[in-house]
Order: structure tokens, then C-alpha cells, then sequence
């Protein structure tokens, strides 16, 4: 089993900052990406500066891909599904198989990209000293919340679907159908509920991005944030939400129960104690919450009772970590310290191992 090498299983923000970490260290990396691209769900994701830099953090996802894919001494094979892995002497052995041919257009770096290929879809054995597992969330499927009507009303959409929407700059009318003038964000959809007792982390400054966004894009705009206990991450969250507020902006602490279609436009009602008349929005917004990724659950590893990886100490004591949003719910900064953190871990297994690991950032 080769001494300093490591497999990285995810190419999103975590598993990219991991593999850079690793590679320049002098560590022999392969990074498998299960998808056509580097970049993870930050891919979809929209800058959300206004006449200043909201600290959204997807260019900083997007950078640690960026330098995977320019770094020569990183291998990346895209579409690449792991069929097995299996312990091995002092390491790891994996059995990844092909998923399709490469689709990577526009990054730079690209040509390196690997599409896996074989007669019956085998690439090949990998064996690595250490392993870490990057292969993030899945968002919460807002159609398991019919009362919220996604999927059946067009004026209904999640906020990943509104992240697209805008990546392109404003709002466009072509991406809803119409130009919103009344907004409404809906907190914690599959977080924070019998079914999802945690905090998804990241949807409360996510939406209030967003909605500074809509608010400086379209000024005039109505903004409402319906939620039960507003999370408000970082030092300069406060200020935000003080500065939004004076501009307009709702913080309505009311968990919507139901949406509907009337007289051209869409009704919420909200739970409460008290009778609440239901308000009219144009466009509605579902703040998805983040779940397990099931890209892990064939590898047999532990998992807590909402299904997020749970590898600890002993795993560690074997190379086996875990980083991002496989282990538990964050935000892309917190994503990419955890890969840099597993990174580390990852190297300070390895120089138990023998020879010289340095650590550069």
C-alpha cells in the first residue's frame, strides 16, 4: 500500500479544499467527483453582492475547484461512482465504476478532467493509505411538504431553483413567468420539524441574502422572511438584518401551514395560536433544508439517527474522515475549513505512518 496517498470522494467545496490541502503537502491525491463537474451544488449557486460583498462565500467554493483543477499533481475522475470499499492491509481499496462520459466545459484546467470508461463500466482498483469522504447533502424534496404547493403552483420555488434563476444577474421575468413585486421566504422546509428535529444552519442567512439581493435588484420590491427562530450566523448578521429591516424588509415569526392560488395571486396562511388571515405573496420561496447524502449509504459507514456521517476517532485511527456537509448541516465557509480540517487530520495520520508530511495552506 503506497505510504502518502489519499482518495478524496466528492469534488464540492470541502472535498476540493481537502484535496488541495493534501496535494500541497506532497501527498498523492485522486479526487472522484460523482457528477460531470468540480464545484458541488455551489455550481448553481449566485453571487449575491449588492453595491457590496454579502459574504455569500460561493466564489470561495468555486476557488477551491478552480485550484483542483489547474493543480497538476491532483488526479480528478469525474462521473465516477464508488462500487466498493473495502479495507486493505494498512489502507483502503476502492472499486470505482463509470457513470457516464465527461460534460466540463468552461473551467479552467478542464482538459485534465477523467471521465471514467470501461466495457462494463469498471475504471479500475485504487488503493490509497487514507480516505476522506466529501460527498455533501442532499436538499430536502419540497414536493414531501404538499400543503406548500411546490411542483403545482408556478409561483412557488425553492431557494436553489431562485439561486439559478439569478445567477445569471436580475431576476428575469422568463425565469418565473412574471416580474415578483411581493416576495415571501418560508423558513426551515424539512428542518426543525418531527421528521427533521436539527437545524439546517446555512437557509436563514441564505434567504436574507437572497432577499437583500431581490431588494437591490428591484428596489420597491416586498420582502417578507416567514420563521420560527431566526438564525443569525456571524458578527455582522445583526447589523444586516437591522439594515434590511429599515428598509423594508418582514421578519414575520410564523410557520406558514399552507399555499394556494386565488384571484392571480398565491395565499399563505400561518400557524398560530390566534386566527391568521391568510397574506397574498407574488412569488413564494422554499427554504430547503440539507439531508444525507445516500451516495454514502452503500459504503457502510456509521451514521447518526438523521443519517449524517458519524466517523470519529476510531475511523480516524484507521485514515477514514469525513468533511462538509456529509458529516452535518453548514454553510460553504464552514464546508471548506472542514476540508482543510480533514485534510490535516488526514496528514497527521499519515506521518504515523513514516516520511516527512508539511502542511502548507
Amino acid at each position: 500500500m503506497p505510504e502518502r496517498t489519499a482518495v478524496v470522494v466528492g469534488g464540492g467545496p470541502a472535498g476540493c479544499a481537502a484535496a488541495v490541502g493534501l496535494a500541497a503537502a506532497g501527498v498523492g491525491v485522486t479526487l472522484l467527483e460523482r457528477g460531470p463537474g468540480l464545484g458541488g451544488k455551489a455550481r448553481g449557486y449566485a453571487c449575491k453582492a449588492t453595491d457590496a460583498c454579502r459574504k455569500c462565500h460561493v466564489c470561495l467554493g468555486l476557488e477551491q475547484a478552480r485550484k483542483v483543477a489547474e493543480d497538476p499533481r491532483i488526479t480528478v475522475l469525474v462521473n465516477a461512482d464508488i462500487e466498493r470499499m473495502v479495507a486493505a492491509g494498512d489502507g483502503y481499496r476502492l472499486t470505482v465504476s463509470s457513470g457516464g462520459s465527461a460534460a466540463v466545459h468552461g473551467r479552467p484546467g478542464a482538459s485534465r478532467l477523467v471521465a471514467p470508461a470501461g466495457e462494463d463500466g469498471t475504471l479500475r482498483e485504487l488503493a490509497a493509505a487514507a480516505v476522506i469522504i466529501a460527498t455533501g447533502h442532499a436538499a430536502f424534496a419540497a414536493g414531501a411538504k404538499p400543503a406548500l404547493s411546490w411542483g403545482r403552483l408556478p409561483g412557488v420555488m425553492t431557494t436553489a431553483e431562485l439561486e439559478l434563476a439569478l445567477q445569471g444577474g436580475a431576476l428575469a421575468s422568463a425565469a418565473v413567468g412574471f416580474t415578483p413585486r411581493d416576495v415571501a421566504f418560508i423558513q426551515c422546509v424539512g428542518s426543525r420539524d418531527e421528521e427533521h428535529e436539527y437545524c439546517s444552519r446555512a437557509c436563514c442567512m441564505v434567504s436574507l441574502r437572497l432577499a437583500a439581493l431581490l431588494m437591490h435588484q428591484s428596489p420597491g420590491t416586498k420582502l417578507t422572511i416567514y420563521h420560527m427562530d431566526f438564525q443569525r450566523q456571524g458578527k455582522a448578521a445583526a447589523a444586516e438584518v437591522a439594515r434590511l429591516e429599515a428598509a423594508g424588509l418582514r421578519l414575520v415569526r410564523a410557520m406558514p401551514s399552507r399555499v394556494w392560488a386565488a384571484g392571480g395571486a398565491l395565499h399563505v396562511r400561518c400557524e398560530a395560536s390566534q386566527p391568521w388571515d391568510p397574506v397574498q405573496h407574488d412569488l413564494v420561496v422554499l427554504a430547503v433544508g440539507m439531508g444525507p447524502q445516500a451516495q454514502t449509504l452503500p459504503l457502510g459507514l456509521p451514521v447518526d439517527d438523521a443519517g449524517f456521517l458519524t466517523l470519529g476517532e476510531d475511523e480516524a485511527s484507521r485514515g477514514l474522515f469525513a468533511a462538509g456537509t456529509c458529516a452535518q448541516p453548514s454553510d460553504i465557509a464552514e464546508a471548506v475549513a472542514g476540508g482543510h480540517e480533514a485534510a490535516l487530520k488526514a496528514l497527521v495520520y499519515l506521518s504515523g505512518r513514516g516520511g516527512d508530511v508539511r502542511w502548507v495552506c
